[in-house]
């Protein structure tokens, strides 16, 4: 069957529209790339002194993996009680978090070296590496809470 001209014209919209989606992919992945960069140089300027959510923390160190003991009596009964598998961050650096004057939940605590991580992420390919983790900080409230201060992580990249 020959290609007529009204052929050729599609096959040329479909290839120019396949090659203008790779290059959005392309652009797509050296934002990320330079967004990656950009924590990575921050990295180098990280602060040892935090203040708890509203505020976006960045913090450097390596996630591991901790048991503890859950409900009824968390440990009291180990015949009965739950155990509860939770990452946490071993931070590089001790930090402070520092509370507002007027907050009722969060209260100053220096010396942090570990924090419990929450996220939603996909934390798979995180554990036993070196990450930066970005997120508000908030001090424990429940007794799932197993470190003083906990991280609601939003965004996770390896640290180079």
């Amino acid at each position: 069957m020959p290609i007529s001209k009204l052929n050729i014209k599609k096959l040329i919209v479909i290839a120019l529209f396949i090659t203008s989606c790779s290059t959005e992919a392309s652009k797509e992945e050296e934002k990320q790339e330079e967004k990656h960069e950009a924590i990575i140089e921050n990295k180098k300027e990280l602060p040892t002194n935090y203040q708890y959510e509203p505020a976006i923390s960045i913090i450097t160190g390596t996630l591991t993996k901790e048991n503890f003991w859950c409900p009824p009596t968390f440990g009291e009964d180990t015949l009965s009680d739950k155990k509860e598998i939770c990452p946490i961050l071993l931070i590089d650096n001790p930090i402070t978090i520092k509370a507002d004057s007027s907050d009722v939940v969060n209260e100053t605590k220096t010396n942090v070296s570990k924090i419990q991580l929450l996220t939603n992420l996909n934390l798979e390919n995180y554990f036993y590496k070196k990450l930066l983790v970005k997120g508000k900080l908030f001090c424990a409230q429940t007794g799932h809470h197993h470190t003083e201060v906990l991280i609601s992580a939003t965004e996770i990249n390896l640290s180079p």
